[in-house]
């Protein structure tokens, strides 16, 4: 099987044999199948943001579609499709970004959503900061790093830190899908009301949850592996649903 996979890629472009070898492991997955023709089209420029789908884990997306009702508050690390699937649900939405150019492209597609606040948040110099990634420690919550080599010596302490000005337990929906997670996992989880939803995008990334795990242990998670848009690796995306206080 594997010398027949080889011949039929040695003759297609680099890319087009990466999509052919991934659309090969997605067939070997019975629990992936039918996400196949999904991911497929999720390769076209700007699908995503022309469907308003998340980009999470497919089995993540099918369950919010299915479970997540409307008139919610949600707050986000990471905007984009995402973004515009909260904003047909929301009565209020805070996404916070890093990035000028994609802000500048998603400003356009949010002009007739008033109830996205869209954040430019930018990261900034850290004094005294490792000057190679392996010398920094990037499942450190307080540290607010990236482990983007991009964004070595850079703080996202502000960016962490948008969502310090709400109260504990405002947000129905806290998504975590951008830089520094686990330092935004610290600063959010508290702002998630009891029955409400965290979530943690690419969870299978080890120093995410390295020192932040003990933040959801109130919650009950549900944990999605499998094929997400775009993407040519198995992904992972936590559901975490805030357990309610017995009286």
């Amino acid at each position: 099987m594997l010398s027949l996979v080889h011949r039929i890629t040695a003759r297609v472009p680099q890319l087009q044999r990466a999509n052919l070898r991934f659309s090969l492991t997605i067939a070997s997955l019975p629990s992936q199948r039918r996400y196949a023709l999904s991911w497929l089209l999720s390769l076209q420029e700007d699908y995503l943001l022309r469907r308003r789908q998340p980009w999470l884990t497919y089995d993540a997306i099918r369950h919010l579609t299915n479970h997540v009702g409307t008139n919610l508050k949600v707050f986000e690390f990471g905007s984009g499709s995402s973004t515009l699937f909260w904003a047909s649900r929301a009565t209020m939405c805070v996404s916070v970004e890093h990035d000028p150019g994609w802000v500048a492209r998603l400003r356009p597609l949010l002009s007739q959503m008033p109830q996205v606040d869209l954040r430019l948040v930018l990261p900034e110099p850290l004094a005294g900061a490792p000057r190679a990634p392996q010398e920094a420690d990037f499942a450190n919550p307080t540290l607010c790093l990236s482990s983007d080599p991009a964004y070595t010596g850079m703080t996202f302490q502000a960016y962490a830190s948008q969502i310090d000005t709400f109260p504990d337990g405002f947000f129905d929906v806290v998504l975590v899908d951008g830089r520094a997670r686990p330092s935004c996992i610290a600063h959010s989880v508290a702002k998630v009301r009891e029955g409400g939803l965290f979530i943690l995008d690419n969870a299978n990334i080890p120093h995410y949850l390295a020192q932040t795990r003990h933040y959801v242990t109130n919650f009950d998670v549900i944990e999605f592996s499998g094929i997400a848009p775009i993407g040519r690796v198995i992904a992972q995306t936590n559901l975490y649903w805030r357990r309610k206080m017995t009286e």
